[in-house]
C-alpha cells in the first residue's frame, strides 16, 4: 500500500481535518475526523477529500437540494424529464433512510459527487438519456455517482454488472454463469449445482464440449 498521507490541519472546502479516525474505509483505506463550517464533525474517507467528492459534512448537499428547482430546461411543468426522475431516483437511494433500497446504496456507504446533488450540475456532466432502454448504472458497483464512474448503460449491460452475479474465470476468459451456460449450451442451474457438488469447471466445461 501506499504510505499515508498525514492530512492533519489541512482544508477541504468547508472541512478542516482534526486528526485519524480508527474507521476505515472500504478495503481498510484511512479516514479523518473533521470539522466542518457548520460545527458538524463526521469521519470521512482520505479518498474522499483528496478527490474533491467531499467539500462538507453533507450540510451543503442539503443546501443544494433545497434549490434544485432552478430552471434547467428539463423539468417542464407538463411533467418531469427522464433524466429528472432518475437523478431524483439516485438522490432517494442514497440520501434517504426509508428509501426502500437505501440499504443498498446510501446504507453501505455509497455516496454522491456533491456538485450532483444539484440537478443543473448532474445534467450537465452526464447529459441525456439514450432511449427508454438506458438507465444510470455504475461501473464499480462499489463505488460512487460520481465522475468517471457511471454511465448510461441497457438493462441487459447491467445485469452483467450485479454484484450477485456468478463469475467463473477459464482459460483466461471471465464471464457471468448465465454467458458461459449460453457457450456450452448447458443450463445455468445445471452449471451451478455440479459446481456445488465438488466438481471442477474444467471438467464441466470439457463435458458439454463433448457433448457438443
Amino acid at each position: 500500500m501506499p504510505p499515508k498521507i498525514n492530512l492533519t490541519g489541512q482544508l477541504f472546502g468547508k472541512l478542516i481535518v482534526l486528526y485519524e479516525s480508527p474507521n476505515r474505509h472500504n478495503g481498510g483505506s484511512v479516514e479523518w475526523y473533521c470539522k466542518c463550517e457548520c460545527g458538524n464533525v463526521k469521519s470521512i474517507a482520505s479518498a474522499s477529500l483528496r478527490s474533491g467528492n467531499s467539500t462538507s459534512c453533507g450540510c451543503y448537499g442539503l443546501e443544494m437540494l433545497a434549490k434544485h428547482r432552478i430552471k434547467h430546461g428539463k423539468c417542464p411543468r407538463s411533467g418531469r424529464s427522464a433524466e429528472y426522475v432518475v437523478w431524483d431516483a439516485m438522490i432517494q437511494r442514497c440520501t434517504n433512510p426509508n428509501n426502500e433500497v437505501y440499504h443498498h446504496y446510501g446504507g453501505r456507504g455509497i455516496q454522491i459527487f456533491e456538485p450532483w446533488l444539484d440537478f443543473a450540475n448532474f445534467y450537465k456532466d452526464v447529459g441525456n438519456r439514450p432511449s427508454s432502454r438506458y438507465t444510470l448504472d455504475r461501473i464499480d458497483n462499489n463505488g460512487n455517482y460520481e465522475p468517471g464512474n457511471i454511465r448510461w448503460a441497457t438493462i441487459k449491460t447491467q445485469s452483467r454488472n450485479k454484484r450477485s452475479n456468478f463469475w467463473i474465470e477459464y482459460n483466461g476468459i471471465k464471464m457471468i454463469i448465465t454467458d458461459w451456460a449460453a457457450k456450452l449450451g448447458a443450463g445455468a442451474s445445471s452449471i451451478a449445482r455440479s459446481l456445488k457438488r465438488g466438481k471442477s469447471f474444467e471438467d464441466i466445461y470439457k463435458f458439454y464440449m463433448n457433448k457438443r
